[in-house]
């Protein structure tokens, strides 16, 4: 069921459009470390859609498809993934795998 998203927290969404703009930037610095440009193109979107998703003064975010792109992309990359990230209010960058006995 990879192409379908959980939006149990869907319900909440009207009360979580700011920060799920901040959630947008969160997604693409710290868990796919792209640049605007990168990450539109895994949302399948323009660079310019994802600096407004990105303003906190613009009232905009991610559609169904374009969040369904970025989780299959994370998935496609082994990224670990959590729905979440789109509407927690303060998420979180999972924590790294230990890299013990791993050499420099």
């Amino acid at each position: 069921m990879r192409d379908r998203i959980n939006f149990a927290c869907h319900e909440h969404a009207n009360a979580h459009i700011l920060r799920d703009m901040t959630n947008a930037k969160f997604i693409r610095d710290k868990i796919f470390e792209l640049t605007q440009a990168e990450f539109a193109g895994i949302a399948g979107c323009s660079q310019t859609r994802i600096s407004r998703i990105e303003d906190p003064e613009i009232d905009l975010v991610f559609n169904e498809t374009e969040m369904r792109n970025i989780r299959n992309a994370a998935l496609d990359r082994g990224i670990a993934w959590d729905d979440a990230w789109f509407f927690d209010e303060n998420p979180t960058v999972p924590p790294a795998p230990d890299k013990a006995g791993a050499t420099a």
